[in-house]
């Protein structure tokens, strides 16, 4: 049977395989990824925004994150429900909404980027400190 898989991880892509096919057979098109973008990007990626930022993900970082974080999404939903309640009516506010949504994905795209290279680089040099501290350690013993 084809729910017998195994491994962890490949039942859990299962389930959220299915989870989706609910999700998009009953939602609409617009409901259907807004509730997939928030569950399953947004919020990993303000766990990881907080990590990077500050080590770790606990209530005490993510209160500190939400006023910093907090005056983009104001601005964002502000000039969103602007673009509603302008052009509603019209056949237009699809075009404009996804092009409002990308105009907020190019910047966020960039500096998420950053952040991950910038992670990179941190492990990388971590690594190399490691390794030249146990090389220092190996010749200082013999």
């Amino acid at each position: 049977m084809f729910i017998c898989i195994g491994n962890q991880k490949k039942r859990l892509e299962l389930f959220y395989l299915v989870l989706f096919a609910i999700l998009f057979k009953f939602s609409s098109l617009i409901w259907g990824f807004a509730i997939y973008f928030v569950l399953w990007h947004s919020i990993p990626s303000i766990i990881n925004q907080i990590k990077f930022s500050n080590g770790s993900c606990f209530v005490s970082n993510f209160i500190a994150y939400c006023p910093v974080a907090g005056v983009y999404w104001l601005v964002s939903l502000v000039e969103m429900a602007l673009l509603y309640f302008t052009f509603k009516e019209e056949q237009l506010f699809n075009t404009l909404f996804f092009s409002f949504l990308a105009a907020i994905t190019f910047p966020h795209t960039l500096v998420i980027t950053r952040m991950f290279r910038g992670k990179k680089e941190n492990k990388i040099k971590i690594k190399i400190n490691v390794h030249k501290k146990t090389v220092h350690q190996r010749r200082t013993v013999f």
